[in-house]
């Protein structure tokens, strides 16, 4: 896949795929990087924290322990940041917290 500006880059996630395309009306790196945050749930944090340390990855934040388990962020290409995230089995996320609190949780 080719466009102006160059190539797009795909990534498939088993039936879902993220496409990135350039624009040929930006340039240069992220002037906010943290405005959007591309998170990866995974099971095994650290493992794929090795890889992209294999693979050149620059590290905003290493991976490290959090209330819900461990959490670490790496910058793109362009220095926008992404989230890679491990949630410890004893973590349940909000929503679910929410669902347990309210009467009409059955519904």
């Amino acid at each position: 896949m080719n466009q102006a500006g160059g190539a797009a880059r795909l990534l498939s996630l088993g039936d879902v795929q993220l496409v990135f395309l350039p624009h040929s009306e930006i340039a240069g790196p992220a002037r906010e990087p943290k405005r959007i945050l591309i998170n990866f749930r995974v099971d095994d944090a650290q493992a794929h924290a090795d890889r992209l340390e294999r693979l050149g990855a620059t590290w905003v934040r290493q991976v490290e322990p959090e209330a819900f388990g461990l959490l670490g962020n790496v910058a793109d290409p362009d220095g926008n940041f992404v989230q890679v995230t491990q949630v410890a089995s004893r973590s349940t996320s909000s929503e679910e917290e929410a669902s347990r609190e309210s009467p009409d949780a059955s519904r």
